[in-house]
């Protein structure tokens, strides 16, 4: 039962949050290693590698049964070998090359001053940049950025003094602020207008290239405000985080849509197709407009049998 319980928290667990763990581990272990004794610094630098690649191996052992399935549908489906391939990765790995792309393509779009096409329906739309903090922390990344390259080269001479070894990391640093400063326009230009669309029968979601999805309002019980932290929500409500999905530019949820238990609804969430949980939380600049609309179009549709 225990080694049940581990693998199923591996399976909630999304590839990010686990990465996101790993590199904790891996510098936990490297301030460890500094303040070890000598005779253990050699075993130390051993485990630092190894743990966050068991934590990385454990993750993918526990999703081989999905795995196995892919390939075996690819297969029935005739598909060409890479796509093979691709099916015994994980999928939020594909998933994130073709994020990346569009990014990148949405970056040149920008510089370009090309408008974004519209992609949405005619209906009731559902801003969330209007009185959102996504421009703001757009701003606050950009000035982040600008000081990232002068800092570097201002500390790192503290500390470092083989120059070229100065030199990797001043490159890699560019290189990183470039690629963020790539990513941040693309996925503005992707947002463009920034808004949901609610029509008679659904519930339209987009963020850019990040969240993409038609909800029926027929899997919709109900709109909740939210004005506390997720966790706290989590808590008093009784609600698993596994339960839970958030879908926002960047700011914290201020209404949950509660879906019917039986509704089965898939979305693309950093382009992977996800099947939505019961609790989707949302942040759009007016959340009464959201819950009027959704109480008012309700009841003339209906779950299906």
């Amino acid at each position: 039962m225990r080694q049940m319980h581990i693998v199923s928290l591996l399976r909630a667990t999304a590839w990010r949050d686990l990465a996101g763990v790993a590199v904790g581990a891996l510098l936990l272990a490297s301030i460890a290693k500094k303040l070890a004794p000598e005779a253990f610094k050699p075993l130390l630098h051993h485990a630092g590698l190894a743990l966050p690649l068991l934590l990385l191996m454990a993750k993918d052992i526990a999703h081989a049964p999905q795995a196995w399935q892919r390939l075996r549908s690819t297969h029935a489906a005739r598909a060409p070998w890479y796509a093979h391939l691709t099916a015994l990765l994980p999928p939020e790995l594909p998933g994130l090359f073709k994020l990346d792309r569009l990014l990148w393509f949405g970056c040149l779009r920008r510089l370009q001053g090309q408008p974004l096409p519209v992609e949405l329906p005619d209906g009731v739309a559902l801003t969330y940049l209007e009185r959102g903090a996504y421009n703001t922390a757009r701003a606050v990344v950009f000035v982040a950025l600008l000081l990232e390259l002068p800092t570097h080269a201002l500390l790192l001479h503290l500390f470092i003094k083989d120059p070229d070894a100065l030199l990797v990391i001043h490159v890699l640093g560019a290189l990183a602020v470039l690629y963020t400063l790539a990513w941040v326009l693309g996925d503005r230009w992707h947002i463009g207008e920034g808004r949901h669309v609610i029509t008679a029968k659904a519930l339209h979601l987009r963020v850019g290239v990040r969240v993409e999805g038609t909800l029926p309002l027929a899997a919709i019980a109900r709109v909740e405000p939210v004005d506390l932290l997720l966790p706290t929500w989590r808590h008093r409500h009784g609600v698993a985080r596994s339960d839970t999905l958030v879908l926002t530019p960047f700011d914290k949820p201020n209404c949950v849509l509660v879906l019917h238990q039986e509704a089965q609804v898939d979305i693309l969430l950093h382009q992977v197709t996800m099947r939505l949980p019961q609790y989707v939380f949302l942040y759009v600049d007016r959340p009464a407009l959201l819950t009027a609309h959704v109480d008012r179009m309700r009841p003339t549709v209906s779950m299906p049998c």
